[in-house]
């Protein structure tokens, strides 16, 4: 009866795998990885949710992670290396269950890779997982969405894999951070004004992705050594714009990437200093002309 109890799990995975495998040339696939997972309490395990678009364009996804919360716990939730470019609901964990909801510009139909004919799939967010009771539990998804990528924002046929939990009674394995010294990506942001958003006033747009354990917050300043955190979009308090903004993108190891933008009053000032020295060359010019033709005459 044991043994039996035992491969339940199992005899559930390979019949979603089967169903996938139906499924998969119409289907774009979410599923975690690992695919199983067999660890102690107290243990601790990195899983990642990955999107296998299955031959469609998809740039768009949303859903919710199930958590067994009488089996495991949720730990840190990292975005690092996503190919999510935009996140309308960035990976949050919240009663029982983490919600993530987010853009891919330009579309997602697989990774590449050097001699490699098949697209491979792409990370959507990982997050670590922590064992906290003996048993078999399941991580399952729910509500998940794909929108392809047709100018229409068309759903698309999904597949969901869940990832088994054998949990057993002996002191598990903690998960050694890595260090990650990197820096956030650079990134470009710009000054926008649109009659139709934010009354028409002066907003800051930006976005980056960081390698590592991905982006925690953003900061600014208008004002020197004045930082406050934001997210984009932000709504400028210069609405002269004769402030430096400066923005501060921080990853969850505690590395920055500040990008500057001049201000127009700034721009405005170099543009005079140069049109004066263009000026006083071209005077220089005419004054060395003028007297070497008056010379040439005399």
């Amino acid at each position: 009866m044991n043994k039996i109890k035992l491969l339940v799990p199992y005899v559930i995975l390979a019949v979603c795998l089967m169903m996938a495998a139906v499924s998969r040339a119409s289907a774009a696939t979410f599923y975690f990885s690992p695919v199983e997972a067999r660890i102690g309490t107290g243990g601790e395990v990195d899983v990642s949710v990955f999107l296998d678009p299955a031959g469609e364009h998809i740039n768009a996804v949303e859903g919710e992670v199930l958590i067994p919360n009488n089996f495991v716990s949720v730990g840190a939730i990292s975005d690092g290396d996503s190919i999510i470019g935009m996140w309308i609901q960035k990976p949050a964990y919240k009663d029982g269950k983490i919600i993530f909801s987010g853009i891919i510009p330009g579309g997602f139909d697989g990774t590449y890779e050097p001699l490699q004919p098949k697209r491979k799939a792409g990370k959507l967010f990982s997050f670590r997982v922590r064992a906290d009771k003996a048993g078999d539990a399941f991580l399952v998804m729910r509500n998940v969405q794909a929108l392809r990528n047709d100018g229409f924002g068309t759903p698309t046929e999904v597949s969901l894999l869940p990832l088994p939990f054998e949990i057993l009674e002996y002191k598990g394995a903690q998960v050694e951070e890595d260090a990650d010294t990197v820096p956030p990506e650079p990134f470009m942001p710009k000054v926008v004004r649109d009659k139709d958003i934010f009354g028409g006033k002066y907003f800051l747009a930006f976005q980056t992705q960081d390698k590592g354990h991905g982006i925690s917050h953003y900061e600014i300043s208008e004002t020197k050594d004045v930082w406050v955190t934001a997210d984009s979009p932000y709504v400028l308090k210069d609405q002269s714009l004769q402030s430096t903004i400066r923005i501060k993108a921080v990853d969850y190891a505690g590395n920055e990437r500040t990008e500057t933008i001049t201000s127009k009053y700034s721009f405005a000032e170099e543009k005079g200093r140069f049109e004066l020295l263009a000026l006083l060359f071209l005077g220089a010019l005419l004054v060395y002309v003028f007297r070497y033709i008056y010379m040439r005459r005399s």
